[in-house]
């Protein structure tokens, strides 16, 4: 599902790491600051990859374990753990598919937002600082 995108992601890691130990890397601050943060991210990726590879190996060995039988004990906790393994498959998938979505240029800018108490008297007071109390959480 993700192979293609994740072999991208571990071949420009590689680069990155090779990039970050060069000297005139190092010794530009806002270069080095830049793709320390792209590396950053793309571990993020291929670390939530690494727990979905594990989750689904697990998987396939208690289907494994109720292909062969055996004793109905370890049939039912195999069952069990399939169904918890499933529902954090399905979490990681998600991760991942949000974390691949292209990153908006601003998001690591700041933002300055004015809030103000339009025309409507104490209402608008009031609810111009329920906004402020809710954006400043």
């Amino acid at each position: 599902m993700f192979d293609e995108k994740i072999v991208q992601l571990k071949e420009r890691n590689d680069f990155l790491t090779g990039e970050l130990s060069k000297p005139e890397v190092a010794a530009n601050p806002q270069s080095f600051k830049k793709l320390a943060r792209e590396q950053n991210e793309i571990n993020q990726i291929l670390n939530y990859f690494a727990d979905l590879q594990r989750v689904e190996n697990q998987i396939r060995d208690d289907r494994n374990i109720i292909d062969d039988g055996g004793d109905e004990e370890l049939l039912e906790i195999a069952r069990d753990e399939i169904e918890e393994l499933e529902a954090e498959k399905n979490k990681l998938e998600e991760s991942i598919k949000v974390l691949l979505i292209p990153k908006d240029p601003n998001d690591h800018k700041n933002v300055i937002a004015e809030i103000r108490a339009g025309t409507g008297g104490d209402e608008a007071g009031i609810f111009a600082g329920d906004l402020f109390r809710m954006y400043s959480k």
